[in-house]
């Protein structure tokens, strides 16, 4: 009798699994990114670190959008005190004051800071002017004609929004943002807490 051949299977190579990066729902889905704060202000006027409040607000913010954060300008010894420092007092800390920080927002899966002038950024930037006004910010500035397209100011002091210095228009998109971070229910500082520790790894890095 003739020997029957084994049929040989071959195995088909596994297919690599593709991520894609998260599609926000803004003001609405709650995201939890890779989005970190990196302290850049060193060798600036405002070249001291942000308070543990000021840096919590903005881990938060990071950590719903997926965004890194980039302080461009930070913390200034306060007004009447020896040490170098520039324009209003919103930067100011020490004596418990939250501060303020001049921030680029950057998309860590586009490689790029995000920009203003591009409507789909607008929005990606004003929901995460919302969430910092959601988690304790409440002064909050940006326009054209103030810093440019990628910079904002995120801080304590008066609660307002506001352009250019001076009484400058603010750009609509972050006046929207604050007054939807104003009308929503703040959270908590153990809520603060516990979104940035759900992030992996340290969500703060300064140098």
């Amino acid at each position: 009798m003739a020997k029957r051949k084994r049929a040989i299977r071959r195995r088909t190579p596994a297919r690599r699994a593709t991520t894609t990066a998260p599609s926000p729902n803004y003001y609405a889905k709650e995201l939890y990114g890779a989005g970190r704060v990196f302290e850049k202000q060193q060798g600036k006027i405002r070249s001291l670190g942000l308070t543990p409040a000021m840096a919590g607000i903005l881990e938060f913010a990071a950590a719903k959008t997926g965004l890194d954060v980039h302080v461009t300008s930070g913390g200034q010894v306060p007004l009447g005190t020896k040490g170098p420092r520039t324009g209003s007092t919103r930067h100011d800390v020490g004596g418990g004051r939250l501060g303020a920080a001049d921030v680029k927002l950057f998309d860590p899966v586009q490689k790029r800071h995000l920009n203003m002038t591009k409507a789909e950024d607008a929005k990606r930037m004003g929901e995460f002017v919302y969430q910092t006004i959601r988690a304790g910010a409440t002064g909050v500035g940006a326009a054209l004609n103030y810093m440019g397209p990628e910079v904002m100011h995120i801080g304590g002091g008066t609660p307002a929004v506001w352009g250019k210095a001076g009484g400058g228009a603010a750009a609509p998109w972050i006046r929207t943002a604050y007054e939807a971070g104003r009308r929503s229910t703040r959270v908590t500082p153990a809520e603060i807490q516990a979104v940035i520790a759900a992030q992996k790894g340290s969500g703060h890095i300064r140098g």
